[in-house]
C-alpha cells in the first residue's frame, strides 16, 4: 500500500473514532447530570420526610410543655417546673432546625417567623400563670387557673405548625413525582449508554483486525527495503542506522555496532540500545536534539558525543540525521550515519591544551609586567618621598633656627613694648613741666608725637604684636606637620596615631583644597595606635583626598571619617563630585591609569596606595555613583599578621 493511501486510510479511522468518542461523550455527560439530578431529587425527598418528622417532634414538644404547665397549675409540684423549662428550650431550638431544613422556602420562613413570636407569647403567658399560682401557694386554686388548665389545645401556634405540615407535605408529593421522573429518565439514559458501548467496542475489534492486517503488509515491505538499503551499505566506512519510530525498532549496519567493537548478533534492533550508550554528560544534550529535531524546532540533526565501547571505553562519535514526514508533518522514519571522530577529537584536545598553556604563560607574564610596573613605581615614589623627607628635613632646619630667634625677639619686644608705654605715660604726666622749664623741647616733643601717630601707634601696635606671634604659631605647627607627614623621626615600622597623621594631612593639603573652593570636613572618631609605617599611610591619605579635591565642582565638600571595629580601623575618604563610572571602575587600581588631562596625573597615586594598603594586610575599596561622588574605604589590622 502506498503512503497517500495509507495516510487515508489512518484518517478514516482516527474520524471514525472521534466521532463514536464524541457521542458516547454526550451520552455519558448526559448520564452524569441525570444521575445528578435523580440523587437531587431523591435529598429533596429526604428532606421533605426529615422536615415533616421534625414538625411532629415540635408539636409533641409543645403538648409536653403544656402538659406540664397544667401539672404545675394543678398540683403546684415544683419538680414539674423543670422539665417544663427544658420543653420549651427544645421547643426554641427546633424552630433552628427547621429555617436550615426549610432554607430554600421563603413562605415556610415566614411561618416559622410568626410561629417564633406566638411560641414565645405563648410560653410568657403560660409562665404568667405558673407565677402566680406560685404566689397563690399549695392549696389555693382560683378560678382563672381552673379556666386556663381547661383551655383549649387548638391556639395559634398549633395552627401554624398545622399550615407549615400541609405545605410541607404538597411539597413532598411534588418532590416525590419529580424523582420518579428522574429514574426514568435515567434507566432510558443508562440503556442508551450501554448500547454506545457495544457498538464502541465492536468498532474498536474491528479497527484492530484492520490494523493487523495493515501491520503484516507494512513489515514484509520493511524487510524488503532493509535488504535493499544492506545492501548499499555494505561498502561504507560509516556506521549507518534507521529507526522505524512508530514501532520503535531500529537497524544497525555491521559497521555502526563494530565502530563500538561489536558483532551483528550483540545488539537488538533497539532504540536502547543507542540511548544506553550514550555518556551520561552528553545525553541530556542529545536526547533533547532528538527531540527538538523530530518536533520541528530544528532545521537538521548533527551531533557529537560520546558513545559507551564494548570494552567500556568511550569513543567520540558524529551522527548525522534526516526525518521522513507523513502530510500531516508527523515524522514516522529517521535515519543516518555515524562517524567515529576520537582520533581528531583527541588532537583538538591536545591543541586546546596547549592553548590553554600558551595563555596560562602570557597571563603570568602580564601579571609579572603588571608586578613589576607597580614596583617600579613604588620605588619612583618611594625615591620622591626619600626626596621629599630630605626637602622637609631641610626646610624643617633652615626654618627652625630663625624661627626661633624671631618668636624670642617677638616676645622680647611685647614685653619690652609694655614698659616703653610706662615711659611715655610718665613723660605725659611731666608735660607741664617741660612746657614751663624748657617750651621749645615741648613744641618739638608735639610735632614729633603728630607726625609718628603715637596715639594710634599705640594702640594697633599691641595687636599688629600678637598676630605676628600667631602667625609665627602658625609657622611652627606648618613645620611639625610637615615632619609629621613624612615620619622623619620615627623607624619604618611602629605605632602610630592616624588620627594625627591625618589632621596633618590636611593642613598640608588645605591650600589646594582652598584653591579648588572645596571644605574639608574632619569626623575623626578615637583610635587605637596602629602598627604601620605612618608615613606611608599618609601618603595613602594624601593621595585620596588629594584625588576627592580634584574630583569636586566648586563649592564641593570632602569628608574624611574615622571608626575602629572588630581589631581594625577604617578611614573613609567620601566627596560629592562627579563619581567614577562603571566602566573604568575596574582599572582606577591600574598603574599609569588616569583620567586626568595630560600633564595633571601620572596614574600611579591610586595604584600605590592600594599596594601600600595590601603590604600592610589591609583592603581599599570604592563605592562610587556616577553625578553623586565617591567613597574609599581603607580598613587595616591594629597589629598585621606579618608582625
Amino acid at each position: 500500500m502506498d503512503m497517500p493511501q495509507r495516510l487515508s486510510n489512518q484518517t478514516r479511522i482516527m474520524i471514525l473514532l472521534g466521532a463514536i468518542v464524541v457521542i458516547v461523550g454526550v451520552i455519558a455527560t448526559t448520564a452524569v447530570r441525570t444521575t445528578l439530578r435523580m440523587i437531587r431529587d431523591r435529598d429533596g425527598v429526604s428532606r421533605s420526610h426529615a422536615t415533616l418528622a421534625e414538625i411532629q417532634e415540635a408539636l409533641t414538644i409543645l403538648d409536653d410543655a403544656e402538659d406540664r404547665q397544667r401539672g404545675y397549675l394543678l398540683t403546684a409540684d415544683d419538680n414539674l417546673l423543670g422539665p417544663y423549662e427544658e420543653s420549651v428550650a427544645h421547643f426554641l431550638k427546633k424552630l433552628d432546625a427547621l429555617r436550615g431544613l426549610m432554607a430554600g422556602d421563603e413562605e415556610q420562613q415566614r411561618r416559622i417567623g410568626r410561629l417564633a413570636l406566638s411560641a414565645q407569647a405563648k410560653f410568657a403567658a403560660m409562665r404568667t400563670l405558673i407565677d402566680t399560682r406560685r404566689l397563690l401557694g399549695p392549696n389555693q386554686v382560683p378560678d382563672a387557673t381552673a379556666a386556663e388548665v381547661r383551655m383549649n389545645s387548638q391556639d395559634e401556634p398549633r395552627a401554624i405548625l398545622g399550615a407549615m405540615i400541609e405545605a410541607e407535605r404538597n411539597v413532598l408529593q411534588a418532590r416525590i413525582e419529580r424523582a420518579r421522573s428522574s429514574d426514568v429518565w435515567a434507566i432510558v439514559v443508562f440503556a442508551a449508554l450501554l448500547g454506545s458501548f457495544l457498538i464502541c467496542l465492536l468498532t474498536f475489534f474491528w479497527l484492530i483486525w484492520r490494523s493487523l492486517a495493515r501491520q503484516a503488509e507494512y513489515a514484509h515491505q520493511l524487510r524488503r527495503s532493509r535488504e535493499q538499503f544492506a545492501l548499499a551499505v555494505r561498502g561504507s566506512n560509516d556506521g549507518l542506522w534507521d529507526w522505524d519510530i512508530e514501532n520503535d525498532s531500529v537497524f544497525f549496519s555491521s559497521r555502526w555496532k563494530a565502530q563500538l567493537g561489536y558483532q551483528d548478533n550483540e545488539i537488538g534492533p533497539s532504540f536502547s540500545e543507542f540511548e544506553s550508550r550514550i555518556h551520561h554528560e552528553d545525553h541530556d544534550r542529545v536526547m533533547m536534539a532528538v527531540k527538538q529535531y523530530l518536533g520541528g524546532r530544528l532545521r537538521g540533526f548533527s551531533e557529537e558525543f560520546r558513545m559507551r565501547t564494548k570494552d567500556g571505553a568511550y569513543r567520540w562519535i558524529l551522527a548525522r540525521a534526516v526525518v521522513l514526514r507523513d502530510s500531516h508533518g508527523n515524522p514516522f522514519r529517521m535515519a543516518g550515519s555515524n562517524t567515529d571522530t576520537t582520533e581528531r577529537k583527541e588532537f583538538e584536545s591536545k591543541l586546546a591544551e596547549q592553548n590553554r598553556l600558551l595563555e596560562t604563560a602570557m597571563k603570568t607574564e602580564r601579571e609579572t609586567n603588571e608586578a613589576l610596573k607597580r614596583a617600579q613605581a613604588l620605588m619612583v615614589e618611594n625615591e620622591k618621598m626619600a626626596g621629599l623627607g630630605a626637602m622637609v628635613a631641610g626646610v624643617a632646619h633652615e626654618i627652625n633656627n630663625p624661627l626661633a630667634f624671631i618668636t624670642n625677639n617677638v616676645a622680647i619686644l611685647h614685653r619690652d613694648f609694655a614698659e616703653i608705654v610706662q615711659i611715655l605715660k610718665l613723660h605725659e604726666e611731666a608735660g607741664p613741666l617741660i612746657e614751663r622749664e624748657a617750651p621749645r623741647t615741648a613744641r618739638m616733643i608735639a610735632e614729633l608725637r603728630q607726625a609718628v601717630a603715637l596715639d594710634e601707634t599705640l594702640t594697633t601696635l599691641p595687636d599688629l604684636l600678637e598676630r605676628t606671634s600667631q602667625g609665627l604659631k602658625r609657622i611652627r605647627r606648618i613645620v611639625n606637620d610637615l615632619r609629621l607627614f613624612a615620619r622623619l623621626d620615627e623607624g619604618d615600622v611602629n605605632e602610630a596615631d592616624l588620627n594625627a597623621g591625618i589632621q596633618s594631612t590636611a593642613t598640608i593639603i588645605q591650600g589646594h583644597a582652598r584653591e579648588k573652593d572645596v571644605r574639608l570636613d574632619l569626623q575623626l572618631a578615637p583610635l587605637p595606635r596602629v602598627t604601620c609605617h605612618a608615613a606611608r599611610i599618609n601618603q595613602v591619605v594624601m593621595n585620596l583626598m588629594s584625588n576627592a579635591i580634584d574630583a569636586c565642582s566648586l563649592g564641593g565638600e570632602v569628608t574624611v571619617r574615622t571608626g575602629a571595629d572588630d581589631g581594625h580601623v577604617q578611614i573613609e575618604i567620601i566627596d560629592n563630585g562627579r563619581g567614577i563610572s562603571p566602566e573604568i571602575r575596574p582599572r582606577i587600581f591600574d598603574p599609569f591609569f588616569t583620567t586626568k588631562p595630560i600633564g595633571k596625573g601620572t596614574g600611579l597615586g591610586l595604584s600605590i596606595s592600594y599596594g601600600i594598603v595590601r603590604d600592610h594586610d589591609g583592603t581599599i575599596d570604592v563605592d562610587s555613583t556616577p553625578g553623586k561622588g565617591s567613597r574609599f574605604i581603607v580598613r587595616l589590622p591594629v597589629r598585621p599578621p606579618s608582625t
